[in-house]
């Protein structure tokens, strides 16, 4: 039985609510005591952080032992944290993250990269095309040997080329990929993605997570096709199409193709972001989770920020978010 790709919801600052209340922890009231000996707890909140730790310098998977929470409640309609984060307590910690070919399913992801001449422009320190072959190469780095990945670029239609084809090659994928420079003067986005579409559509392996990536800087220009034309076609094959806009001139239609496919559209304004959208999405596809679970002191309904700490107060400490949820209502 094929298992469908999770879809992935929001951009790579947000998170949604995976929870619910903790199995076993039982409805809101005085089932937990108080980390600050004040009375009851309202219960506990579980939310996936695998987002936030997509490129994030700590190992996979995290050991509980390693890991420290804090939270702190949103000012309403503002989006801000409010107050100072107070350390609570980690009722559960599951790190189900594709940790070199350790998640929930196997995938077959086409890369189908933008060529055209913009993506020599300054991004963040470094260009647009280098920090895209950094951040496609990230992605490959995740792969277990049972992932496959090819690589498509586009330029003008006469240069939209299958560099490689599907493989688990890590090696030869990275050599395709740095191949890949700043050629062209057109952009045929649609053609592109519609590559990767008919690739997985001919080679995509049954039983494994399907998805097109596709990553542009700029608008369709020498287009033989539309982006309904490509919605039509991955609709019709199934197949989710991943979008990320390099920088904020990147096509508007980008997040109707996500939206409509059951992919999600990334805006990725800087070299962190962009490489943060591809290891986000393949955990996506993947099925990769990685889920906490803490005790809260604050009432169902509030909005809160979690954020954890790996090996706080050593040399090797990171900071994982902060990230927004809701604290959930009990059931009946």
């Amino acid at each position: 039985m094929t298992r469908m790709p999770i879809r992935l919801v929001g951009s790579v600052a947000v998170v949604a609510l995976l929870g619910g209340l903790l199995a076993g922890c039982g409805s809101f009231g005085p089932t937990l005591p108080s980390p600050d000996g004040g009375g009851p707890l309202p219960g506990a909140v579980t939310v996936n952080m695998a987002p936030s730790l997509a490129g994030a310098q700590v190992p996979c998977p995290i050991p509980r032992a390693d890991l420290t929470l804090y939270e702190a409640p949103d000012v309403p309609d503002s989006g801000t944290v409010a107050g100072t984060f107070i350390e609570r307590q980690i009722i559960s910690w599951e790190d189900n993250r594709n940790c070199g070919g350790s998640g929930s399913q196997n995938a077959d992801v086409s890369l189908v990269l933008d060529a055209s001449g913009s993506m020599s422009a300054t991004y963040g320190g470094t260009t647009r095309i280098q920090a895209l072959r950094d951040a496609a190469k990230q992605l490959v780095s995740l792969m277990g040997a049972d992932d496959r990945a090819n690589v498509i670029k586009f330029g003008c239609l006469t240069d939209n080329v299958l560099v490689q084809d599907f493989t688990s090659d890590q090696s030869a994928l990275n050599a395709a990929i740095d191949t890949i420079n700043a050629d062209y003067g057109c952009t045929t986005v649609w053609s592109g993605g519609k590559m990767g579409v008919d690739e997985l559509v001919a080679k995509g392996r049954s039983g494994v997570g399907h998805a097109v990536i596709l990553v542009t800087d700029g608008g369709a220009n020498g287009d033989s096709l539309t982006h309904t034309d490509l919605i039509a076609a991955a609709t019709a094959a199934g197949i989710p199409i991943y979008t990320v806009g390099v920088d904020a001139a990147a096509d508007p239609n980008l997040a109707q193709v996500a939206t409509d496919t059951g992919g999600v559209f990334v805006q990725a304004n800087d070299p962190s972001a962009l490489s943060a959208a591809f290891a986000q999405i393949f955990q996506t596809v993947t099925g990769g989770e990685a889920k906490v679970s803490w005790a809260t002191t604050l009432s169902p309904g509030d909005e809160v920020w979690v954020k954890l700490v790996y090996k706080e107060g050593t040399s090797d400490e990171v900071t994982i978010g902060p990230v927004k949820t809701v604290v959930p209502t009990p059931a009946p």
